[in-house]
C-alpha cells in the first residue's frame, strides 16, 4: 500500500501532461524574511488562479500557509536547513521528520545535498535515512541535488550536475531537482544520466524575458518542471510573471486553472 501511495501523491504533485510547477516558499530559514515573502500567506492569496502543481514550505511555516494552499496543489514539507548566518550554509541538516511531515499534511518531502561539500557525506546518508522513512509512507522525495556552484549561482558543470542528479536517483529519489542553468545540452546530458523526472531550480532573479526564455530551453530539453521562488515572488507583478511560467510549463494559455485540476 505504501507504493501505491507513493504514486499517488507524485501524481498529485504533477500538472497536465506529468509537468510540475512548484513554488518554493523554503527561503525564509535560510536567508531571512528576504523581500517578496515577508508574509507567505499574503503571497499566496495574491497568486490565486495560478495553477502551482505543489508548493515547497519549511516545517513551521506550513500552519501559516497551509489555508492559503490551492486545493489542486500538494504540499510539499522540505526538512533540510541551514543559513547564511553560518559558516557554512551549504552544509544542510535536517531540521524535522517524514512523519511529522506527514502529520501536516505533506504530500511529498524535500531534501538537499550539496555535493562537493566538506559534509556530503553526512547529507547523503541524511538523504538515504529521508528516502527509507518516506517510502515506509507512501510518500514521495524530492531531492534538491546541487552540484558545485558559486555561492547564490546555478551550476554551469554539466558532468558535475548530471552525476549530482544520477546520485540523488541512485539514493531512491522520486523527483530531482538541479542546479544547472547553462546549456540544453548540458540538460540532455543529466536527464539521460537520470531515471526520474527532473525539474528545475528557478535559481537568482533575473530579468523575466530572459527566465522564460531559459525555461522553455530546459523544458524542451527534457526537463518536466520547475520549482521556482524569487521570480515569481520578486517580481514586479507576481501574478502575470506566474501565469507566464505556467503557460511555459504546461503549453497552455486558456485555461491555466485547469491545468492543476485536470
Amino acid at each position: 500500500m505504501a507504493a501505491l501511495g507513493l504514486v499517488t501523491r507524485r501524481r498529485r504533485l504533477e500538472g497536465a501532461d506529468g509537468r510540475v510547477f512548484l513554488l518554493a516558499l523554503d527561503h525564509g530559514l535560510p536567508s531571512g524574511p528576504v523581500p517578496g515573502i515577508e508574509r507567505p500567506a499574503d503571497l499566496l492569496r495574491s497568486l490565486r488562479g495560478i495553477p502551482f502543481s505543489g508548493v515547497v514550505a519549511n516545517p513551521g511555516m506550513v500552519r501559516f500557509v497551509a489555508g492559503e494552499i490551492p486545493p489542486s496543489a500538494g504540499l510539499v514539507v522540505h526538512l533540510s536547513a541551514s543559513t547564511v548566518l553560518g559558516a557554512r550554509p551549504r552544509s544542510k541538516v535536517l531540521s524535522s521528520t517524514v512523519e511529522y511531515a506527514v502529520s501536516l499534511g505533506a504530500d511529498a518531502v524535500s531534501v538537499q545535498i550539496s555535493f562537493g561539500d566538506p559534509r556530503e557525506d553526512t547529507m547523503i546518508a541524511d538523504a538515504g535515512r529521508i528516502v527509507d522513512d518516506a517510502n515506509s509512507f507512501g510518500v514521495p522525495v524530492l531531492l534538491m541535488a546541487n552540484a558545485p556552484a558559486e555561492p547564490g549561482a546555478p551550476s554551469v558543470d554539466r558532468a558535475a550536475a548530471a552525476h549530482a542528479a544520477r546520485a540523488a536517483a541512485e539514493l531512491g529519489a522520486s523527483i530531482v531537482q538541479t542546479n544547472y542553468a547553462a546549456d540544453p545540452d548540458g540538460v540532455r546530458e543529466i536527464i539521460r544520466g537520470c531515471p526520474v523526472p527532473v525539474v528545475v531550480a528557478g535559481g537568482p532573479r533575473t530579468s523575466e524575458d530572459a527566465f522564460i526564455e531559459t525555461l522553455r530551453t530546459t523544458l524542451g530539453a527534457g526537463a518536466v518542471g520547475v520549482c521556482v521562488g524569487r521570480q515569481i515572488f520578486q517580481a514586479r507583478d507576481r501574478a502575470a510573471m506566474a501565469r507566464r511560467i505556467a503557460q511555459a510549463v504546461f503549453g497552455r494559455t486558456q485555461p491555466l486553472v485547469e491545468a492543476a485540476i485536470r
